[in-house]
């Protein structure tokens, strides 16, 4: 017997990702018609409309409520069961990090008349303890699906779901969504759009002094991540429009990892780094995925290669492939179908493969010293 989305654990069972199967978790709360409607395939909406939108969702929560009713009288406990796993807005969100983010048909229209569809019924998951990289060609929408799973944009209909967050389009009163978003950093293309304070210090403080995490002038917490992101020798009262491109950048990052978020996102981190910039971020982001979820969308196929752990490869607002990035960039007919040339390494290794060098695990190559660390035995045996 189903008593509601809480009565048999804080995560959706993976079966019930249909339209259907996220309408029965909620009926609860009452809220179903505004919800079946919000999961409406947006091609059958017109035809909806034309039938009577009203008499739809009056419809669906009569029914609703009769199963209700029914529940209550073939269950004794149900009142005691009901109550207990009723949602609480205020109640604490579980620990983000280490919980599965669940996104079923997710839309994104241009404006409210559903013209011009961005993101079009997508449906995936990310998992904890990974980076995960959004990748396409450009004006695929990988900046729009990043802002809709972020929550920084509110996508047009759909649902999401982490651990015992819950958020479905067009509800004015979704599942501990402020506690969601707050655990959120998103990390802007252009760092310097993202700076309001006059000083390193200020910058790095005011996100965390507005959430709580630390005082102001707190020079001790401001170093922590200065450090974090190999910032600790710049001036805390320098301008922070008077860095560099590539301590823009990290300045940017510390200051969003000072407000301890659980749920990282960076919007092409690599631009205008130069190799040793590149190589730092990776090192940094692989640390971080132990404790926070990281999602990136970037076109550097070396730097995602060497960083990132599964993808999400879109074309025209549509997943079309979702795997670990080795075997993306080692499916050379996957390449070529979508015109994408091979990491650096990728092509070295197909290159000494053709002449006849046999490496242990070429799939375990991410950078070229990897590579170097498979051919020194070779060399060694000669």
């Amino acid at each position: 017997m189903t008593f509601g989305p809480w009565s048999s654990g804080s995560s959706p069972p993976r079966n019930e990702g249909s339209n259907w199967g996220v309408a029965r978790r909620c009926w609860l709360n009452m809220q179903t018609p505004q919800i079946i409607w919000s999961l409406i395939a947006p091609q059958y909406r017109g035809l909806a409309n034309k039938v009577n939108r009203k008499l739809i969702q009056s419809s669906i929560k009569h029914y609703f409520w009769y199963c209700k009713q029914f529940d209550k009288l073939v269950h004794p406990f149900y009142y005691l069961t009901a109550k207990k796993h009723t949602p609480l807005f205020n109640q604490q969100l579980v620990d983000l990090a280490q919980s599965t983010l669940y996104f079923y048909n997710l839309s994104v229209f241009v404006d409210k008349s559903n013209a011009g569809q961005i993101i079009k019924n997508v449906t995936g998951s990310v998992e904890p303890n990974q980076i995960t990289v959004i990748f396409g060609p450009s004006g695929s929408g990988k900046t729009t699906l990043i802002k809709q799973l972020g929550l920084v944009e509110n996508p047009t209909c759909g649902f999401l779901n982490c651990g015992n967050f819950y958020y479905f389009a067009n509800q004015k009163h979704n599942r501990a969504t402020k506690q969601f978003q707050n655990s959120i950093g998103y990390v802007l293309q252009k760092a310097e759009e993202q700076f309001f304070c006059d000083s390193v210090l200020e910058e790095v403080l005011t996100g965390a002094i507005n959430l709580g995490l630390c005082q102001k002038g707190d020079v001790n917490f401001a170093k922590k991540y200065l450090e974090m992101c190999g910032l600790d020798h710049i001036p805390l009262i320098k301008n922070p429009l008077e860095l560099s491109g590539g301590q823009k950048k990290r300045l940017a990052l510390a200051s969003v990892l000072a407000m301890q978020v659980q749920f990282l996102i960076l919007d092409e981190p690599t631009v205008g780094l130069d190799q040793e910039g590149k190589a730092l971020k990776s090192a940094l982001l692989k640390q971080l995925k132990q404790v926070t979820r990281i999602m990136i969308v970037s076109h550097d196929v070396d730097f995602i290669y060497e960083t990132a752990d599964s993808l999400i490869q879109l074309e025209a607002g549509q997943i079309v492939d979702q795997m670990s990035v080795a075997d993306f960039f080692n499916n050379m007919q996957l390449l070529q179908r979508y015109e994408i040339t091979p990491p650096l390494v990728v092509q070295t290794i197909q290159l000494l493969q053709a002449k006849g060098v046999q490496l242990n695990d070429p799939l375990a190559i991410k950078t070229v010293h990897d590579l170097i660390d498979q051919l020194k035995p070779l060399f060694h045996d000669q």
